[in-house]
């Protein structure tokens, strides 16, 4: 049986999931600072890994939960904004640690 909050949009599955993605976008950012503050040692990307996988996953499900919802508190271009931001927050600390790995020596 469907609960009545859940039709009218005030199921917060969206917002947790959102939450959720925001903190593995910290988690990239954590493990950014940690390989920035040991400048002279080479270290591997799979810090990086567990977060991009969680994120994916994520955002899977933001995809799924709003295929699968009739009424969401957001518009649903609005979450799909959001979702995508968060993601592109992630890659771009990704994608600096990777540029940081390759020429940190230089700098």
């Amino acid at each position: 049986m469907i609960s009545l909050q859940k039709f009218f949009g005030k199921d917060d599955t969206f917002f947790d999931l959102l939450e959720a993605s925001a903190l593995e976008g910290q988690n990239s950012i954590n493990a950014l600072n940690e390989i920035l503050s040991r400048a002279g040692t080479v270290t591997s990307l799979e810090q990086f890994a567990k977060p991009r996988e969680a994120d994916k996953r994520i955002t899977e499900q933001i995809n799924e939960a709003l295929v699968k919802s009739f009424v969401t508190q957001l518009e649903r271009e609005d979450i799909e904004c959001w979702s995508a931001w968060l993601t592109r927050i992630r890659k771009w600390w990704e994608n600096l640690q990777e540029n940081y790995q390759m020429c940190g020596s230089r700098v």
